[in-house]
């Protein structure tokens, strides 16, 4: 059984998605600390002029430490309004936005306090539309190890999963060789952006999922399985056998 572990994001970027539907086992690490230059609030789009930054404002200080599941979302502010209009002004010709909008104006117009309720609902109308059969489990529920190999081989256990899918960048920060001797087998994820039919003119790379659910509708599972890349690696961090994923779980 395959666990893999991600940050979760308001409409996340495309490979980080395509890289939980590689898993068997998908840990949702929202008790893992907000960085507020990172995607979990924001998601990119695209207009007529190019990519555009959809961005939900947070209340928090300049040095916090809140996990992602403890900021909250500013009230007084109409980021819903200004989100929803903005996908009718740039998405209403898409071919599946008819089919979508509905369910994103609900979830963007359901008031939510908390970003991690709200990233909660956006998380599970993805994968009730692209991967309805997805095991996730909150990281809130599994043991808190601040050491970093220790607490992967405990939520491994609790799963009951043999092997991790993890970013090459993250090679360096576990104990590979340790892993190795309890049985784990790592697999290095990567995603070879494939373009895919968008509006106003060529395709733009680094967008959010919305763009291409909107733009290809249930295809869009299929689409990312075919760019994901899994590659054994070895104890020592060399690379093993490599292949294309064709099937995500």
């Amino acid at each position: 059984m395959l666990l893999t572990i991600v940050q979760p994001s308001y409409f996340p970027p495309l490979a980080h998605f395509a890289k939980a539907l590689c898993a068997d086992v998908v840990v949702h690490a929202e008790s893992f600390q907000f960085r507020k230059h990172d995607f979990v609030h924001r998601t990119a789009i695209k207009t007529v002029a190019g990519a555009r930054w959809l961005s939900l404002p947070i209340l928090s200080k300049a040095h916090s430490h809140d996990a992602i599941d403890e900021m909250k979302i500013d009230a007084r502010q109409p980021w819903n309004e200004a989100h929803l209009r903005s996908l009718v002004y740039n998405y209403h010709n898409a071919a599946w936005y008819d089919y979508y909008a509905d369910g994103l104006e609900t979830i963007l117009k359901t008031p939510q306090a908390s970003l991690g309720a709200l990233l909660t609902a956006t998380n599970r109308f993805l994968r009730d539309q692209l991967a309805p059969a997805m095991k996730v489990i909150s990281s809130r529920v599994l043991p808190r190890i601040p050491d970093r190999t220790g607490r992967l081989l405990a939520w491994l256990e609790a799963a009951h999963c043999d092997s991790y899918l993890l970013w090459p960048h993250e090679m360096s920060l576990l104990e590979a060789g340790r892993l190795a001797e309890n049985g784990i087998r790592l697999e290095r994820f990567t995603y070879d952006d494939r373009p895919y039919y968008q509006q106003f003119g060529a395709y733009l790379p680094g967008l959010g999922l919305l763009d291409l659910l909107l733009n290809e509708g249930p295809a869009a599972a299929d689409w990312l399985r075919c760019g994901a890349r899994r590659e054994r690696a070895a104890a020592n961090g060399a690379s093993g056998l490599s292949g294309t994923v064709t099937r995500g779980r």
